[in-house]
């Protein structure tokens, strides 16, 4: 279990326990088993809240950390070599030509392909999804499709700020606010600024008043 998947967050969010804390208890509240009456329906409530807690015991505790070797082999850049003069391959001795059979060899490229491809345009297909129903203004229906998006991909910077907007669109800031700090390293910091200023509340500018001296009366001193 990726416990940082499991609770909808990125690696990076491990520096920060108001986050992993946060994003718990939104996931706790909408999970927990006394939500239902159905008893398959509390059963399988009931795993998930085990699953989140064990999660969200395993970042805190520092048991768990993510694996950063792939990404540092990644980003290491080899010296350049000095070419080779191009060496002339011989010939090779002639070879009998043979049928090869052409349906098996095609059907394995066209599973490698969709083993290879399929979960990303999955994902993004969940994604469209999600837009076009935030459009139509079916927010809750539209966070159940970006919440697979990211669940497929947790590396995902555009789904987790359509996320956070959508969280505070249906009244929940302290959520919006985990998911902005989600995508802060998956998306481009201009990116990130306005998804930030688009959930920031609107100053209000109160009109300034000004006191006008009572009238003196006529005559007087």
């Amino acid at each position: 279990m990726d416990p940082y998947r499991e609770l909808g967050l990125s690696p990076e969010a491990e520096t920060e326990p108001e986050l992993i804390r946060a994003a718990f208890k939104a996931l706790a509240k909408k999970y927990h088993p006394d939500g239902t009456t159905d008893p398959i329906e509390k059963a399988r409530a009931e795993e998930k809240m085990r699953r989140l807690n064990e999660a969200q015991r395993l970042i805190l505790s520092g048991e768990y950390r993510p694996s950063r070797t792939s990404t540092m082999e990644s980003e290491r850049v080899e010296p350049a070599r000095p070419e080779s003069p191009p060496q002339v391959p011989k010939p090779p001795p002639p070879v009998p030509a043979r049928r090869v059979p052409t349906a098996p060899a095609v059907a394995a490229a066209l599973c490698l392909l969709l083993a290879l491809l399929g979960p990303g345009l999955l994902q993004k297909k969940y994604l469209q999804r999600a837009q076009e129903l935030e459009k139509l203004g079916q927010y809750e229906q539209a966070l159940n499709e970006v919440s697979e998006a990211i669940r497929g991909d947790s590396r995902n910077g555009e789904a987790f700020l359509l996320r956070a907007r959508l969280w505070q669109k249906l009244g929940h800031p302290e959520r919006a606010k985990v998911d902005i700090a989600n995508a802060r390293s998956l998306v481009s910091p201009a990116a990130l600024q306005s998804a930030a200023q688009a959930l920031s509340p609107s100053p209000s500018v109160s009109p300034e008043t000004t006191s006008t001296p009572p009238n003196r009366p006529k005559g007087g001193n």
